[in-house]
């Protein structure tokens, strides 16, 4: 990709994905499912020093993030769509996160979104439909 827009993807996933979640994410199988929770990459505007409201500043910085986060939505379907996953939040939550439901291998191919902040585990981490023959839980 030549790009540089949002969605493009950056070569390491490393950054996004914390060093313990990665190596939960590695004792499972690539294609197994797992819920996961999306941050995506949200500016935070600058808070102003005029006199309105507390709580109207708090809606204001609610709608920026539900803007800028849709903006991200197109882009984390996309890799979804492709991986047979599925974005389980219709829209973002005041913090702009967004709980997805997708493969191991489709996770890390999340984190390499440029429109992606991080991602975190959803507790407890299980695969939704356990491999045949596996002793995992479900």
């Amino acid at each position: 990709m030549t790009s540089t827009t949002s969605d493009e993807a950056s070569p390491d996933d490393s950054s996004k994905i914390s060093a313990a979640f990665a190596a939960r994410l590695a004792e499972l199988e690539p294609n197994e499912q797992i819920r996961a929770i999306v941050l995506p990459a949200i500016k935070p505007e600058a808070e102003s020093g005029g006199t309105a409201a507390r709580s109207a500043r708090r809606e204001a910085a609610a709608a920026s993030i539900a803007a800028q986060t849709g903006d991200a939505f197109a882009a984390i379907d996309g890799q979804l769509e492709e991986s047979g996953g599925r974005r389980l939040t219709r829209m973002p939550n005041r913090l702009g996160f967004i709980l997805v439901e997708a493969t191991v291998a489709a996770i890390r191919n999340l984190a390499r979104l440029e429109c992606v902040k991080a991602i975190i585990e959803d507790q407890p981490l299980h695969p939704i439909n356990p491999v045949a023959g596996s002793d995992r839980p479900n």
